[in-house]
């Protein structure tokens, strides 16, 4: 999605992820729209946990234990680097 999210990313990760977030990226709207369709989908009320993709349900690969402490380590990590340590 095309946001600000990436904006601190410099040097050689920054001239690669800079022109693709720009050329492939979503506008925000694009990016809100799955979230926002299933918060206001009265035929999914009561529906947890599944992993969607342009309003399809997908199957997720971190769907196990392990793979979900990989996900967890990989965003605080992302966060560490991003506000120098988490609280």
């Amino acid at each position: 999605v095309r946001t600000e999210l990436f904006r601190d990313i410099t040097g050689w990760r920054g001239r690669f992820v800079h022109p693709l977030v720009r050329r492939y990226g979503r506008s925000p709207d694009q990016g809100a729209d799955t979230a926002i369709w299933l918060a206001a989908n009265p035929d999914l009320q009561g529906r947890t946990g599944g992993f969607y993709v342009d309003r399809e349900e997908r199957p997720c690969k971190f769907s196990d234990a392990a793979r979900e402490q990989t996900l967890w380590e990989a965003c605080e990590g992302m966060l560490r680097s991003r506000r120098g340590a988490l609280p």
